[in-house]
């Protein structure tokens, strides 16, 4: 059965870590899972995300204690070859949850029913031969003395894909102020659609801009929202540049009176399908120039978002969609922080 550990976190957004030391036996599994509801002994829901024998699972359990192993259901059972060092990693924002291994995401789901509210962090365990190296455990709690609070709401871009550290690892700013900064990016996700994954669907940042975002709001202090997305609704979801452009307006206005101030980055270059992906990302940028409400636009440069800016190997992974780690640290941190400052 599970083994519990770590504090209560701040609803609506969680991060578990573990690195495998080792996994032996066909029935064996460990993992990371983040606690939905009940407590550690008796009727307990949690999401999990695991590996073992020949595969990696992602699911969520009901009805589990000390001594019952509950109902599992699983959403993702992709074929792995599990190994010493493998990372794996649990994301629950809002109703949305995504499993990665290795930095690759091997499953996604929307789980309407079942809100996160207690949020606890834990380890997923089947069998007794397999041991972990680590575990970790994030939420957006602000840090002691911060003044400044920052919110980063995005896709697999914001959240950080095939690199060590999303972005936000990497904001600084400027005139004494203390930021915290919560990343709230998720895998697949849209802006103004919802777009089909491989199990169920995940929401539209329109959405959980009121269900995630506004509730992490702290009065008293400078409330920044950083918004980058749109690149999933044109690509997978069939939106236009300006509907796309229509529903980041949407967004913006909606934290505006939350009392976010709101800063907009514009879209990569795209390449992964067609270069029709990249002419609709420039389309974007275009109209998006002006603000669409926005009280700071990062403005990237042409190599980033230029006419086939994805096939610059130092700033963009294999795929064509996402930034290396240079990209993200030299050029995406630095822009967004000078938009911070701009703001103070």
């Amino acid at each position: 059965m599970a083994a519990y550990t770590g504090a209560a976190s701040t609803p609506t957004a969680q991060t578990s870590t573990i690195v495998v030391t080792s996994v032996s036996g066909s029935s064996d599994y460990i993992g990371p899972l983040v606690r939905v509801t009940g407590t550690p002994t008796t009727s307990v829901s949690f999401y999990f995300c695991s590996e073992g024998g020949a595969n990696a699972y992602f699911g969520k359990v009901t009805g589990a204690s000390n001594s019952s192993i509950g109902t599992g259901t699983v959403y993702a059972s992709p074929s792995v070859t599990p190994a010493a060092g493998d990372i794996l990693t649990l994301q629950v924002v809002g109703n949305t949850l995504s499993c990665y291994r290795n930095g690759v995401e091997i499953g996604n789901a929307n789980d309407a029913s079942s809100p996160l509210t207690t949020g606890y962090p834990g380890i997923f365990q089947q069998g007794d031969t397999d041991t972990i190296s680590s575990f970790t455990y994030t939420s957006p709690a602000p840090i002691p003395g911060c003044n400044v609070n920052m919110v980063a709401d995005g896709d697999s871009e914001t959240f950080g894909y095939g690199v060590t550290s999303p972005y936000t690892d990497s904001i600084y700013t400027s005139a004494g102020s203390v930021p915290c900064i919560a990343n709230l990016g998720v895998s697949a996700k849209a802006v103004g659609v919802t777009i089909p994954a491989t199990v169920g669907s995940i929401e539209s940042m329109i959405t959980t801009g009121t269900t995630v975002i506004d509730p992490l709001f702290q009065a008293g202090k400078q409330n920044i929202d950083i918004i980058w997305g749109c690149t999933n609704d044109m690509s997978a979801g069939g939106r236009t540049p300006a509907q796309c452009d229509a529903d980041l307006g949407t967004y913006i206005a909606a934290r505006h009176a939350s009392g976010w101030k709101v800063i907009l980055v514009q879209t990569l270059s795209r390449g992964d399908s067609s270069d029709a992906n990249d002419t609709k990302m420039q389309a974007l940028n275009q109209l998006t120039a002006s603000g669409t409400g926005a009280d700071e636009v990062v403005t990237l440069p042409l190599a980033l978002t230029g006419t086939s800016g994805w096939a610059n190997a130092n700033l963009f992974q294999p795929d064509k969609v996402h930034g290396t780690q240079q990209m993200m640290t030299s050029f995406i941190a630095r822009a967004v922080s000078a938009a911070i400052d701009a703001l103070q």
